[in-house]
């Protein structure tokens, strides 16, 4: 059900990227949708941020989360991020491009010769344009 309902939220011509991959909805539903789906369930999530704003028929939601938990006796701690691109249409509002990216929470990364310690909000709410509840 679940699978299925998040299918539906995917347009048919959907991009999915994650991991430096790009993914048609047909493979990101064979290859790793189910288990996307199950660390959801097990991992809990804590949203940081979201902002959203709209064009016309398109709309743009940015996320940050801190994400931890445990997925097959795996610790995770982590820092996520997510884009997600949509369109109105007769059915509703749909995905057309999704992107995640993530990192360990208590790593700092060098970025352009400096570190990056990844200042986070701490909880922000909606801002920017049309209010887009997908």
């Amino acid at each position: 059900a679940e699978t299925e309902r998040a299918r539906a939220l995917l347009s048919p011509d959907a991009l999915i990227v994650e991991a430096g991959a790009v993914q048609t909805r047909a493979e990101y539903q064979s290859e790793h949708l189910k288990e996307d789906i199950a660390f959801a369930r097990e991992v809990p999530g804590t949203q940081t941020s979201r902002k959203t704003a709209q064009s016309g028929d398109t709309a743009w939601v940015t996320s940050t989360f801190r994400v931890t938990g445990k997925f097959h006796d795996k610790a995770t701690d982590n820092f996520a991020a997510e884009t997600a691109v949509l369109t109105q249409t007769k059915e509703g509002w749909r995905i057309r491009a999704i992107h995640w990216s993530s990192h360990q929470a208590a790593t700092e990364r060098r970025i352009s010769g400096r570190t990056d310690k990844r200042r986070h909000a701490s909880a922000a709410g909606d801002s920017g344009g049309g209010g887009v509840k997908p």
